[in-house]
């Protein structure tokens, strides 16, 4: 499972957890039908049979019904949605209920991002409004490590504007990040590089940020560069860890900056009995948004 161990633990309590981003082109205009279904298909929640056989090792994805609204798109910072939809999900090994939220008038609406497990990241781009997909997942893509069937009904698709004013200013922030090796001990306290200026809001301590990331404490960049990328996500500077509420203000939306974190500005807990180089985390975040913390 590819999980951020990220700023702060964030419990991930949906099905899958969040994450949908941008349906199609960012101009993209919905057709007067394409985000219609306020009412499910079947109302009625579904019998789920689990095939003979061991649980597959990879993703399945089936459509039992194609709907022809609005499609999930892939995540992406540029455009995001939220999707609204009923689903249910059982053990593959006992055929039991695990979750269920099917309910017209209640259904589960959630921001389609990288706080959702593997298998809806990659089991519902693609899916269109008033449709009806299964997902089997294998216990490695579940965030409860156990082999799920999933029965989905997709209601909506809404579009949410992800850029707002300042989106253009980091349209240039793609690709993964690198951290590059690393020589001699750590620095004893917190350093703040911005290896590109940004040119859009600027960050203050009370805001919540959106961003891509990539993370390693200092021993793993010791012999050899990393590269890799969380997000895009949110976060209320408030929420992290102390290091960004420290590090991370008066950064504009666009930038790029690297933050060498001492282990306290990390681990609250930390003692000096325990190490110091082992507990210094290396950050390098872009920033693709600003915004008032709710």
């Amino acid at each position: 499972m590819k999980r951020a161990c990220l700023v702060l633990v964030i419990a991930s309590l949906a099905p899958a957890a969040l994450l949908l981003s941008a349906c199609g082109s960012d101009g993209e205009q919905a057709s007067p039908s394409s985000n219609a279904a306020a009412q499910p298909i079947f109302p009625n929640s579904p019998d789920i049979e689990v095939p003979p056989g061991p649980p597959p090792e990879e993703l399945v994805v089936k459509d039992l019904k194609k709907g022809n609204g609005r499609a999930v798109p892939p995540i992406s910072y540029r455009t995001q949605v939220k999707i609204v939809a009923l689903y249910k999900a059982v053990s593959y090994e006992t055929g039991e209920i695990f979750e269920e939220r099917w309910d017209p008038h209640n259904p589960y609406e959630t921001e389609f991002d990288s706080h959702l497990d593997d298998a809806w990241e990659q089991g519902l781009p693609g899916m269109k409004a008033g449709g009806r997909r299964e997902l089997i997942v294998p216990a490695d893509m579940s965030f409860h490590e156990i082999p799920l069937i999933y029965v989905i009904e997709l209601l909506r698709v809404e579009k949410i504007d992800g850029e707002g004013k300042d989106g253009g200013a980091a349209r240039a922030l793609t690709g993964k990040l690198t951290i590059p090796k690393q020589s001699g001990p750590p620095p004893r306290h917190i350093e703040v590089i911005d290896l590109r200026k940004g040119t859009g809001a600027v960050v203050r301590p009370s805001d919540a940020v959106r961003v891509r990331f990539f993370q390693v404490l200092y021993p793993e960049v010791q012999k050899r560069s990393r590269t890799g990328v969380f997000g895009p996500d949110r976060y209320g500077l408030d929420e992290t860890v102390k290091g960004w509420k420290v590090g991370l203000p008066g950064m504009r939306v666009g930038g790029r900056r690297e933050l060498i974190l001492p282990p306290k500005l990390k681990f609250p807990g930390w003692e000096p009995s325990w190490g110091y180089t082992p507990y210094v985390s290396i950050y390098v975040v872009d920033l693709l948004g600003v915004e008032p913390a709710t």
